[in-house]
């Protein structure tokens, strides 16, 4: 019995053995997808960076267009009450609906061959 008891535990740690190099596959291939994981998070967080950054530039970029709109407003309003009271023969012009009929009425003239200062 001492033969087969030790031939039994032969094939116990060969199986035991066969498990651990099994094991220890396992083991590595996990390891492996943990660090593709780590790089992918990393990219992923590269490309978040440069996403939030190129976010920021069109938002700074977005106010400064809407800064300058602001101004052309203004300016384009400044203009359009000059020429409406250049049109009103140089009476003021209270705002710019105002203006805005004054040069609808000038085209209207204008169409029907009417000098606007007449």
């Amino acid at each position: 019995t001492s033969a087969a008891e030790l031939q039994r535990a032969r094939m116990e740690a060969e199986t035991a053995k066969a498990e651990a190099a099994a094991l220890r596959e396992e083991c590595q291939g996990l390891h492996a997808e943990v660090e593709l994981e780590r790089l992918q998070a990393a990219s992923a967080e590269d490309k978040l960076a440069g996403l939030t950054h190129k976010l920021r530039e069109a938002l700074e970029e977005a106010g400064s267009l809407r800064a300058q709109l602001v101004e052309v407003k203004e300016l384009a309003q400044q203009q359009l009450q000059v020429a409406a009271e250049q049109l009103a023969g140089g009476e003021p012009v209270d705002n710019p609906e105002q203006a805005v009929d004054v040069l609808v009425a000038a085209e209207l003239a204008r169409g029907y061959g009417i000098s606007p200062m007449q």
